[in-house]
Order: structure tokens, then C-alpha cells, then sequence
């Protein structure tokens, strides 16, 4: 029979065995875990504009200053006046503050169709849009849109992944397609 000196002697091997196959599968969980999330898609977004966009004070359409926001909340963004947000990301950052996640600043010609991707940030709850008019006093130059539910846990609300901006005479207009 064998003494408990000697059991414990030969389980110690085994002990540190043990651990580092345990070890070795903890961490094989974690890549497969890592591995099985897939990068987010980019937010395929359709930036359509009419042929009488941002009437110059003769009538004549012209381009349009269009800025688009990630946001955290709402709030901030649609309390807003024009002045507080545009016309530089800097403006829009002092105004927005923390809500405020990334800003990109696109000019809109009248009559085009312009396919945009925009990678979602994490922490994106809201997609604002901005459009300069030049007549901005008679416009609605601003909309947002959610784009994930807290209630839900975060989830996306974008079920296709496609964003339309929409920009007609003098309104700008998000649609979750």
C-alpha cells in the first residue's frame, strides 16, 4: 500500500497537467468566440438629390453642404440651430460635445445618386444629417433616424443595412429601407 507521501508526490505532475490543458482550452474557447463575430458591415447609405436642390435666391439650383453624424443621443442634435453645427466638424463637436462619435462632410450636386458606405461606430445609437440650404430660414435641413434600440439590447434596427438621404427643393429627409 502506498503512503499519502508518496500519493501526493506522484499527483503533483498531474496536477499541473491538469491546469495547462485546461488552460489550453480556455483559450481555444476564446478564439473560437473571437472568431465566430464577424466584422460589422459598413451602412450601405443612398444619398439621393432632386434636380431643384438649394434654390439660389433666382431659383437656379445649386449644391448643397450635407453632414452626416453618429451620435450617442439625440437630444443635443435636434435641439440644434444650423449655426451651432455648421459649417465646419469643429462647430458641430463644441456643440454636440461627448454625444458626438464621427462627422463626415460630403457636397451634394442637384440630380445625383451618390452610393456612400459608412462604418457604423459601436456606440452609434443615431445617424443625424445636416444639409446647408442656402434659404436654411424656410427648410428642413435636419433629420434623424435610430439605428439601435437600448430596450433591445443594442440591436441594430437596420434589418437591410440600407440609409436614404433624401434631399429634395428644401428638405433633407433619413429613410431606413
Amino acid at each position: 500500500m502506498l503512503g499519502l507521501t508518496r500519493i501526493a508526490a506522484l499527483m503533483r505532475p498531474l496536477t499541473g497537467t491538469v491546469v495547462l490543458v485546461a488552460g489550453v482550452f480556455a483559450g481555444l474557447a476564446g478564439c473560437a468566440n473571437q472568431a465566430a463575430e464577424p466584422p460589422p458591415k459598413p451602412l450601405d447609405t443612398l444619398i439621393a438629390a432632386t434636380d431643384s436642390i438649394n434654390p439660389s435666391a433666382a431659383g437656379t439650383p445649386q449644391r448643397v453642404d450635407l453632414m452626416i453624424f453618429q451620435l450617442r443621443a439625440a437630444t443635443a442634435f435636434t435641439e440644434s440651430q444650423l449655426t451651432a453645427l455648421y459649417p465646419t466638424v469643429e462647430r458641430a463637436r463644441s456643440a454636440l460635445g461627448a454625444d458626438l462619435l464621427q462627422t463626415r462632410k460630403l457636397q451634394i450636386a442637384p440630380a445625383v445618386e451618390q452610393q456612400v458606405e459608412i462604418q457604423l461606430d459601436d456606440q452609434a445609437r443615431y445617424i443625424g444629417v445636416l444639409a446647408a440650404f442656402e434659404q436654411f430660414g424656410q427648410a428642413r435641413w435636419k433629420d434623424i433616424v435610430e439605428v439601435r434600440d437600448e430596450q433591445l439590447k443594442d440591436k441594430l434596427l437596420l434589418r437591410s443595412r440600407q440609409l436614404t438621404i433624401a434631399l429634395d427643393r428644401l428638405s433633407v429627409e433619413l429613410r431606413l429601407d
